[in-house]
């Protein structure tokens, strides 16, 4: 804002509270302005690997490069729809939970632990929900791997699929989730006490 007064005209930066321009006032405006208000606590899974982490925090606050996300920001697109099933725009929700694939996914997972794993809609409802899980101590651990890994193969079948990788095949992502899950579990839980055998037949099993 300009304001004309009686003497030597000069620039004002108005963010500033000594009315001189810094980098830092700058900084901290754009951030008030164009970054989302966010009270997510950030959880970080000692049993997956820190680029699945990364992927999760991510995901946990909207920040994953799916076609919706990228027109919203401006990225011209011919199609926003989601690459895996064309039924539905690109959005998180619908990729990771609504989806046929990733429902198929929730489902197998569901009969492979033998117990109720309800409908989610976000990640944030996941972490609610094993929260309050009242199984053995071990339990929470083995479905925090077991989801990273699902949504891991989700989003590595999405980007596999926008960039023609032909290397991922649909008949392959439940047994990818298996051998992934098992494998980052035991080799970074020195505590692990299963064999592949008795993963195969049900992870959550004490």
């Amino acid at each position: 804002m300009i304001i004309f007064q009686d003497g030597v005209h000069a620039w004002r930066w108005d963010l500033g509270a000594d009315g001189i321009f810094s980098v830092k006032s700058a900084r901290l405006h754009i951030d008030r302005t164009t970054l989302p208000a966010i009270n997510i606590t950030v959880r970080w899974l000692k049993f997956l690997p820190r680029k699945v982490n990364v992927f999760l925090w991510r995901l946990l606050l909207n920040r994953l490069p799916t076609s919706w996300s990228l027109n919203a920001r401006g990225v011209p697109l011919d199609n926003i729809m989601c690459p895996v099933c064309a039924v539905a725009p690109e959005q998180v929700s619908h990729l990771f939970f609504g989806c046929s694939l990733a429902m198929d996914l929730w489902e197998n997972v569901r009969r492979w632990c033998q117990i109720h794993i309800p409908i989610f809609g976000t990640l944030e409802e996941v972490w609610e929900w094993i929260d309050v899980q009242q199984g053995f101590s071990n339990q929470k651990v083995v479905l925090e791997v077991l989801i990273g890994s699902l949504l891991w193969i989700i989003w590595t079948y999405r980007n596999a699929t926008v960039f023609g990788d032909g290397s991922y095949r649909k008949y392959m992502l439940f047994d990818n989730l298996t051998m992934f899950s098992y494998n980052w579990y035991t080799s970074w839980n020195r505590k692990a006490n299963r064999n592949w055998n008795q993963w195969l037949m049900n992870p959550t099993m004490n």
